[in-house]
């Protein structure tokens, strides 16, 4: 019998549990999440504001071929002359987990996919600033010539219940542009965020890789920090970026 030591079984513990309930982080993991989350843990305010944020594409930032003016932080990029008529802002800045990623995009042509906000975001002095987190993938060689359509199984209960597709015209995209559009179309069609309409109360998105040898990814559909925009998305500051024809998307609701 092999036995493990101690020490190994304690860093062998701690992966698993950082994987599993880590609140900055993707889950990445090859089995289906031991514990979900509950509609009913986020308050009025919360879902409103969810609702609107992954429903309406006011708030979802799409720009191509630019590359940053400046850094406000080692662990941020600053793209000037981006003008979002609904936050009133003529600038944006992308905040990364660290400063590594940051150094990655850093005066390279970049693409921009994400969920922008103004309430509470810092810029340099004279700009008006909207802030996101990640959602950045490098622009040249990375255009496909028409869109890649993206398959999606949503589940409800334990039963297939629908199918559609999402897309994107990149070769490498980010998870985060592939589960803003995939919450967009469960909104409009389950109501997830809406605090009186739908009855899904749990649920969870995989992104599964067609080879099993790379990395799967799930977000669990309700496990939200904070009330406003700077708290709800961080997580996407790590921003993974997956090949955009290795990926189909799964979705795993739940009425009870």
């Amino acid at each position: 019998m092999f036995i493990l030591k101690r020490p190994i079984v304690l860093v062998v513990l701690f992966f698993v549990l950082y994987v599993l309930i880590s609140p900055n982080s993707n889950a990445i993991s090859n089995s289906v999440p031991s514990t979900l989350h509950n509609k009913s843990e986020l308050d009025t305010t919360q879902l409103y504001n969810l609702s609107n944020f992954y429903k309406s594409a006011e708030w979802h930032t799409d720009i191509h071929n630019k590359v940053n003016k400046n850094q406000l932080l080692a662990t941020d990029l600053i793209f000037g002359d981006i003008h979002q008529s609904s936050l009133m802002t003529n600038a944006l800045k992308v905040e990364f987990q660290n400063s590594a990623l940051a150094s990655q995009f850093k005066d390279k042509k970049v693409d921009i996919y994400g969920i922008s906000f103004a309430n509470n975001c810092i810029g340099l002095v004279g700009d008006k600033t909207s802030c996101m987190y990640g959602g950045i993938t490098i622009h040249d060689n990375n255009q496909l010539e028409g869109e890649k359509n993206i398959g999606i199984n949503v589940f409800k209960d334990g039963s297939k219940h629908e199918t559609f597709t999402i897309a994107t015209k990149k070769k490498m995209v980010t998870l985060q542009e592939l589960d803003i559009k995939t919450r967009n179309k469960l909104e409009q069609s389950f109501n997830i965020y809406n605090k009186d309409k739908g009855d899904i109360k749990k649920g969870y998105i995989n992104y599964h890789p067609h080879n099993q040898n790379d990395n799967n990814y799930y977000y669990d559909l309700y496990d939200f920090k904070g009330k406003l925009s700077e708290q709800f998305f961080r997580f996407y500051n790590d921003n993974i970026i997956v090949p955009s024809s290795a990926y189909h998307i799964d979705v795993y609701l739940f009425s009870n």
